[in-house]
């Protein structure tokens, strides 16, 4: 027999994508009696499942199918109904809170609060974002992670600004890493982002302004690392790796500005990245360590140190150098000379652990080994 409830959680990105009419395979979200339930894909495969669950998106309802022999009142039936944080006034401090299956976001702010924190808090396998700022608000996280959720780990809107200190984001199941929209800024700063594979790890629309210093960041290598629109994207001090490219900036659609110094490039699949026909002065890329120091531009692959590339004003003060990558992920270069973010901080790394070797569950958040 199958049972239904609506269910339509604030999974901004899932909700439009009109190829996909089921839940992901992470976040787990579906749980009876402590257990987490199998996630089925169809109507056919529930049928199939006793015990299963199965998300219809376009009829906003998720269905049951409730095993023989058993009464719906016998059993503890779990799923997202709560929600996270909001943060509407200035001067606010929220900190040392974990937020897990939300239904919505983890911790946001909406509004216009301005100078207001979120410190040490940790999203765990929201159905939402894990922390999202709208409107005018003015936030700083210090200290914050996020993991497995179902949309960006960050997410910025309006005319919002938020800064990210020491923080940690992870493997989120859909959309990017981190995305920006509308005139939103953010400024990361000694920061880890890996994982996730749905969408490139950063995205920058509209006229948002994304800037990363001294930041770990981490891509997929079947995606480019970042994707923008008619904004800005700055890197300082950072170390990128494992992507196809950095990004492509030739599409006509694509006249946003990116600069980068002193930072490391390792592992790109394909190249730098693709140079549009006159990137300077929207591109101004100078001064950085690459191991593979390729840029494709009119269909070509050019070296850095080339006529072309000179020219271009592409990396002239640039060189190519081998590196050998080590810490959180082999995410790390630690004897950049000056270039990178070299180590993590132990802040970040205490983060990172919280967030791997933990998982939720109903009961709140336990050790993986011993789910």
């Amino acid at each position: 027999m199958l049972h239904s409830l609506p269910f339509y959680p604030m999974s901004n990105r899932l909700k439009n994508d009109k190829t996909i009419n089921h839940w992901l395979e992470v976040p787990r979200i579906w749980f009876v009696d402590g257990k987490a339930a199998p996630n089925c894909r169809d109507r056919e495969t529930l049928l199939k499942m006793p015990g299963g669950f199965q998300w219809d998106k376009a009829e906003k309802m998720v269905y049951f199918h409730l095993p023989a022999g058993k009464r719906l009142e016998e059993l503890r039936i779990e799923l997202p109904a709560n929600y996270g944080f909001y943060i509407h006034a200035s001067h606010t401090i929220v900190r040392n809170f974990n937020c897990i299956f939300s239904v919505n976001d983890g911790f946001d702010a909406d509004g216009s609060p301005q100078n207001s924190s979120y410190i040490n808090c940790l999203a765990y396998d929201n159905c939402g974002q894990g922390f999202s700022c709208h409107r005018t608000s003015s936030m700083r996280y210090i200290g914050c992670g996020a993991i497995r959720c179902a949309s960006s780990n960050v997410c910025n809107v309006n005319h919002s600004h938020a800064e990210y200190v020491d923080c940690v984001f992870l493997d989120n199941a859909f959309e990017s890493n981190v995305s920006l929209y509308d005139e939103a800024t953010a400024r990361f700063v000694n920061c880890f982002l890996s994982g996730g594979s749905s969408d490139e790890p950063i995205v920058q629309e509209h006229a948002s302004q994304l800037t990363f210093i001294h930041c770990v960041i981490q891509g997929n290598r079947e995606l480019p690392l970042l994707r923008g629109r008619g904004g800005s994207v700055n890197f300082y001090q950072c170390t990128i790796s494992q992507a196809r490219y950095l990004s492509d900036f030739s599409p006509r659609w694509s006249a946003f500005c990116a600069a980068m110094e002193k930072s490391i490039i390792f592992n790109m699949k394909n190249a730098i990245a693709k140079l549009p026909v006159a990137p300077y002065p929207r591109i101004q890329f100078s001064d950085n360590r690459f191991s593979f120091p390729i840029y494709i531009y009119d269909g070509k692959a050019e070296k850095i140190g080339s006529p072309i590339l000179q020219k271009l004003r592409i990396d002239v003060s640039s060189h190519c150098e081998d590196f050998y990558p080590d810490g959180l992920r082999k995410a790390e270069i630690f004897s950049g000379n000056g270039y990178g973010a070299r180590k993590l901080s132990p802040v970040v790394k205490k983060i990172y652990d919280r967030l791997i070797n933990f998982t939720a569950t109903p009961a709140g958040l336990v050790l993986v080994a011993a789910e």
